[in-house]
């Protein structure tokens, strides 16, 4: 049943669909799209550095290899609920060494 004349239109569209929409994903500040351009060289580093593939990562963070590569591309329309479940992120250093806590399999 579709409900596309209520206030839960939005919930049924799919994810592209709302960044298309969203002006702020079109038109991002400056500082925004260099913070998440330099994440995600950071995080593109991180994998290399390792050795890992795409699929790899993809793996591990329950996500397609398609979305790995647009937090690595610093894509503003990517989800940033993504960027905390990647092994690469800010604090991975912390988990690897004993410092942070532990993710299970990783």
């Amino acid at each position: 049943m579709s409900c596309f004349g209520c206030h839960h239109a939005t919930s049924l569209l799919a994810p592209s669909v709302l960044a298309q929409l969203s002006p702020i994903v079109q038109h991002p500040p400056a500082a925004l799209e260099q913070a998440l351009q330099r994440l995600g060289r950071n995080i593109r580093t991180a994998r290399l550095r390792r050795r890992w593939r795409l699929e790899d990562v993809a793996e591990r963070m329950g996500v397609s290899r398609f979305t790995v590569a647009d937090v690595e591309r610093g894509k503003p329309g990517t989800s940033m609920a993504v960027y905390p479940r990647c092994p690469l992120g800010p604090g991975a250093a912390r988990s690897a060494t004993g410092g942070g806590r532990s993710r299970p399999g990783w």
